[in-house]
């Protein structure tokens, strides 16, 4: 069975105008968009389409004992996300548990666990570029940034303050960071009156790229102690295709770009800065992996048949993408497909159906394999299941 799904717009303000409705082939709306979530998850509004019958996804899955355990989202950044970190499953479960006794969920904005799941998500750049914080930098790394921003004009008083982090552990930093020292608003506004002025033109490209990710810091959130998170992670640039995995623990902020997010099916967020919603600092740290890496969580996806496999993460699910035609097999897995740009037909066992741009389908197990033949590319997203 193919069936056609739809979702309600979110319109969170760090959204792009018009990015979702132009990757779905549809009029571009001049509103924010920010995500469209296709999954069970109660918070999606995900509908599902059977002849010209339409209802809830979520209770269709319930009625036909159907599983499918993931949240997919279209996801289109103009500004930049909150510093967030997402819990382990052990975290999730104790989290909920605890807050439900103390306050239920339906009478307060200000929980951190929305539900008993983990949230680990891998991103997929759906744009020509997808910019990100994920992760922090080592020592040696920090201080071969700080040497780049010295020359490229940052004040004495935010380096000194700066080049205090390369003596401390991570922790004990972003410990102060979070603090509320007059020390740390000194140096935010620093970096920020540095990000926002011109470069040098002979500084580099390192240096460029850098730069603009903290003056996308500074002018979307003034003053925020959030910005310094920008001086100790890891700046990544996605291309067309490419992908990360956000595990448990990893601290991140999605800065700009549009992505396809595959995750469980959770909502919980800690928050640390540049955000008007609920923080919570001391559970960040306290979930937060607070441990230096050499480099982000990138995914490489590996030639698998017809398409590219997504996968070798510690996560229930997998993605795979077709480009130009080609056939999966999906036996023993449901799955979501989101047509990015294809136009032709796909079809499996029992059905085929016609697609075009930015159409999005619920797709049966009992297909047993997809077939694509047309041009352009689709996504398919599946629970782990039996390997194809």
């Amino acid at each position: 069975m193919f069936a056609p799904l739809e979702a309600p717009m979110k319109d969170f303000a760090w959204g792009s105008i018009g990015a979702i409705s132009a990757f779905r082939g549809q009029v571009v709306s001049s509103a924010i968009e920010a995500e469209q979530w296709f999954g069970g998850h109660p918070r999606s509004g995900t509908r599902i389409s059977r002849g010209a019958r339409e209802t809830g996804f979520s209770g269709w899955l319930e009625e036909t004992g159907i599983e499918f355990p993931l949240l997919a989202k279209l996801l289109a950044a103009a500004q930049p996300l909150s510093i967030q970190v997402h819990p382990s499953d052990k975290q999730a479960r104790e989290g909920f548990a605890a807050g439900e006794k103390r306050v239920p969920l339906q009478v307060s904005d200000t929980r951190n666990y929305s539900d008993p799941s983990a949230k680990p998500e891998l991103i997929i750049c759906l744009s020509p570029q997808f910019r990100a914080l994920v992760g922090f930098i080592t020592v040696e790394m920090l201080a071969e940034r700080l040497v780049r921003w010295e020359k490229a004009g940052l004040d004495v008083f935010s380096l000194r303050t700066a080049k205090k982090l390369l003596d401390q552990p991570l922790r004990e930093g972003i410990e102060w960071a979070l603090s509320g020292d007059s020390d740390v608003a000194g140096c935010v506004a620093g970096l920020s009156t540095w990000s926002l002025a011109d470069l040098d033109p002979s500084m580099n490209g390192v240096v460029r790229d850098e730069h603009h990710v903290m003056s996308t810091l500074a002018t979307a959130h003034p003053g925020d102690p959030g910005i310094l998170f920008g001086l100790l992670m890891h700046h990544v640039s996605l291309a067309q295709g490419e992908a990360l995995f956000v595990d448990a623990g990893v601290v991140h902020a999605y800065l700009e770009g549009m992505g396809l997010e595959v995750m469980l099916p959770s909502d919980n967020v800690i928050r640390a800065g540049l955000t008007t919603k609920y923080i919570d600092r001391d559970e960040f740290l306290s979930v937060a992996s607070l441990e230096p890496s050499s480099s982000p969580p990138f995914v490489v996806p590996q030639e698998h048949g017809d398409s590219l496999l997504y996968s070798g993460f510690p996560a229930g699910f997998r993605v795979y993408k077709f480009s130009q035609g080609g056939s999966l097999s999906v036996l023993e897995s449901h799955a979501i497909v989101f047509s990015d740009g294809a136009r032709g037909t796909v079809s499996g066992a029992e059905s085929s159906v016609d697609v075009t741009p930015g159409q999005v389908y619920f797709v049966t197990a009992s297909e047993a394999k997809i077939r694509f033949e047309g041009e352009g590319a689709l996504w398919i997203v599946c629970p782990e299941g039996q390997q194809p």
